[in-house]
């Protein structure tokens, strides 16, 4: 993992420490998910090589903020580890590198109300990566 991804994680950790003054306003929640890959690549110089991409599965730290009973705002941060490969043509099965990507989000959420220990909700955001 980059040094830069291990900052931003911990940054947004730090920014959750408020959470045992206030636990109904602040939530922490870590998430795993998987990146499916579209290796669909034209191909490169006419040498008939496509160059694919790994499928691959990473870690999310999302910390929540409620500022009203139904409203909420999350901040959230991923990590995925991805390979590159080339696929036929000319010069087929060479490593051609890899890259950590660091997915950021800023979501807004609607909370509906309910008395279990489930937590619906449907959300907007803006996301970069």
């Amino acid at each position: 993992m980059q040094p830069i991804a291990i900052a931003t994680l911990l940054a947004v950790a730090a920014a959750a420490l408020p959470a045992a003054a206030q636990p109904d306003r602040w939530a922490v929640r870590g998430r795993g998910f998987a990146l499916i890959a579209d290796d669909d690549s034209d191909t490169v110089g006419g040498t008939g090589t496509r160059v694919a991409v790994s499928d691959s599965s990473g870690f999310e730290l999302a910390v929540s903020y409620a500022p009203f009973p139904n409203w909420a705002f999350e901040l959230a941060a991923a990590t995925a580890p991805i390979d590159f490969t080339s696929v036929g043509g000319q010069v087929p099965d060479i490593d051609v590198g890899s890259a950590d990507l660091l997915l950021a989000t800023f979501a807004m959420q609607y909370r509906f109300a309910t008395a279990g220990r489930v937590d619906p909700y449907v959300g907007i955001g803006v996301g970069f990566g």
